[in-house]
């Protein structure tokens, strides 16, 4: 039977809203769904507080201001929203309000203490903006320990360090991180300012005020390097099953269902797809956490791991113990 009424109405906008995003439909076409979606739901509902968080990060690098605005009545109603937290942050961090936005990714860190995008961007501030790599360390450090291959956090870990007179540990680090990145600039430079000694009269070149949006945003946009050739599907999903610390085995699993989605829904691989096939290999296999907790170790909503996860259901037939993934 077919939901009739208002609150069918915003059932199908909503799910109308969802498709689009994971379409990737034009910027403007997701605007007015999501606005639309707004103006009709009741201020406090989870429809509206959804439609307010994608707005906020459909705009929030081409008018921060405007995402304020929309995290400021969603965190009226849901105090307890650390994405939206941390998506405040990066709203006030792209418009200089830097002592705002380490209050609001501190928030943040204190709903979702092992979140390590969080953590990166709240010592990413503390080190660059506020200067005061001492209180900044114990959260780049936490974010590396759960993010060791990730050149960004890695790299603000070792200016951290640099900062703090610690250039050994930090040189060692910085070249670690050149070897799996060998065309990054970012860290050659870093590299050869450690090894001047971190001279306190300039930071490492080029270092960013601002944290990283890819990091917390739930909208993930995907890298390119240069003089690197572009990974296949199975490569980046490996990537990120290894970064969250799944075992070779587990990784050998994962990539037979993800040939068996990408081949019956032309499916294709992001990082929220990833983390519904790690989530949906631990329920076959009796030891699934929370999606919560697998999104909180992907980097990505849970209600997107959710949304995914069922399509990944429905498309390839998974059944409890499905044998071709045991």
């Amino acid at each position: 039977m077919n939901a009739t009424g208002p609150e069918g109405d915003l059932k199908v906008l909503r799910h109308r809203v969802e498709q689009a995003i994971r379409a990737s439909r034009p910027r403007e076409q997701i605007v007015a769904l999501l606005e639309e979606l707004v103006a009709k739901a009741d201020d406090n509902s989870d429809a509206s507080r959804f439609a307010r968080r994608q707005l906020a990060e459909v705009q929030l690098e081409s008018s921060p201001w405007s995402a304020a605005l929309h995290l400021r009545r969603l965190l009226a109603h849901s105090p307890d929203d650390d994405t939206a937290h941390a998506l405040m942050g990066l709203c006030q961090a792209l418009q200089g309000n830097h002592r705002m936005a380490v209050a609001s990714f501190r928030r943040a860190v204190a709903l979702s203490p092992n979140n390590p995008w969080y953590n990166h961007n709240l010592g990413h501030l503390l080190d660059v903006t506020l200067h005061t790599p001492g209180d900044a360390i114990v959260y780049l450090r936490k974010a590396h320990r759960a993010q060791p291959e990730q050149e960004e956090v890695g790299a603000s870990l070792a200016h951290c360090l640099g900062r703090l007179g610690e250039c050994a540990e930090a040189i060692t680090l910085t070249r670690t991180l050149l070897q799996r990145h060998p065309h990054h600039d970012d860290l050659k430079r870093l590299l050869a300012w450690l090894e001047e000694g971190a001279p306190a009269h300039r930071t490492r070149p080029s270092k960013r005020a601002t944290p990283s949006v890819q990091a917390v945003a739930p909208m993930p946009r995907r890298r390119t390097r240069p003089a690197e050739a572009p990974r296949s599907d199975e490569a980046v999903l490996a990537a990120q099953l290894r970064r969250a610390g799944a075992t070779d085995d587990e990784i050998a699993r994962a990539t037979r269902m993800w040939r068996d989605y990408e081949l019956a829904a032309k499916a294709r691989m992001c990082e929220v797809t990833a983390a519904a096939i790690d989530y949906a290999i631990g329920r076959v296999h009796g030891v699934a956490a929370r999606q919560r907790e697998v999104a909180e170790r992907h980097g990505v909503r849970a209600h997107e791991l959710a949304a995914r996860f069922r399509e990944l259901k429905g498309a390839i037939n998974l059944t409890a113990r499905d044998a071709r993934y045991l």
